[in-house]
């Protein structure tokens, strides 16, 4: 069974945010011969919870799919990661399980769905891509403040954050929430954000969209000082006990 990694580093020293930026080129032999990695991508970070025109210098991004489990715990323990260990201020990863996926990323269908249905109040981890075309890149960037202001005041919402690959034409977002109706509720019922979704599908706003939803296996380590996955979880918990 596959498996997706994504990995979040905080660099703060200044030295360490260049070497960090540098690595978004030179770590990419490595990663290409990379032992049971079938797809990544080194990413930017935008400020804030989702895609915005201002990157985060001090944040970047790892997506990794995995053939399985072992393959992405070897590279874990590598010492070609440990070198982002030494430079990272904190460090946080998720291991997913694909559950659903539409589009495409470079041309390519990444995520390999599994046959599995999380109960109903289960976390979610939600990813969505787009290539924007150049004619509509100013109608899709007025459009985004909007959607992230519902965004960041949105119920069940346990993180999010804008990454990218090629800044403003290029745009993605990676959220954690804390059940499908959640996030189903600021998809589809949120006024800014139902607008953008249909005028992109209406007007052709991508050349290359991709969505997928994933179930968490499990997190490690920190993303803004605090792990928002065992939060959730551990809130849950106290609940059903008490």
């Amino acid at each position: 069974m596959s498996i997706t990694t994504l990995t979040l580093f905080g660099y703060t020293r200044p030295a360490d945010q260049r070497w960090a930026f540098l690595q978004m080129g030179l770590a990419r032999p490595a990663l290409l011969f990379r032992r049971g990695l079938r797809f990544w991508k080194l990413l930017g970070c935008g400020q804030g919870n989702s895609f915005t025109l201002n990157a985060d210098w001090g944040r970047y991004a790892l997506l990794a799919v995995w053939e399985s489990l072992t393959d992405a715990e070897a590279f874990f323990a590598s010492r070609h990661y440990a070198r982002y260990e030494r430079h990272a201020d904190e460090i946080w990863t998720a291991k997913l399980i694909a559950l659903t996926t539409h589009g495409a990323w470079s041309g390519q269908r990444p995520f390999t769905p599994i046959k599995f249905v999380p109960r109903a109040d289960s976390p979610i981890a939600i990813l969505t891509r787009a290539t924007l075309r150049l004619r509509h890149l100013r109608r899709f960037w007025d459009h985004v403040p909007g959607a992230n202001a519902d965004l960041n005041i949105a119920p069940g919402l346990l993180a999010s954050i804008g990454l990218s690959e090629l800044p403003i034409l290029q745009a993605a977002t990676f959220s954690l929430w804390s059940d499908e109706a959640a996030m189903r509720a600021f998809a589809y019922g949120t006024p800014q954000h139902r607008e953008i979704v249909r005028k992109t599908y209406h007007e052709d706003w991508y050349a290359e969209s991709l969505f997928a939803r994933f179930y968490p296996l499990e997190t490690s380590g920190t993303w803004h000082g605090r792990d928002p996955l065992r939060e959730a979880q551990a809130v849950s918990t106290s609940a059903t006990t008490f």
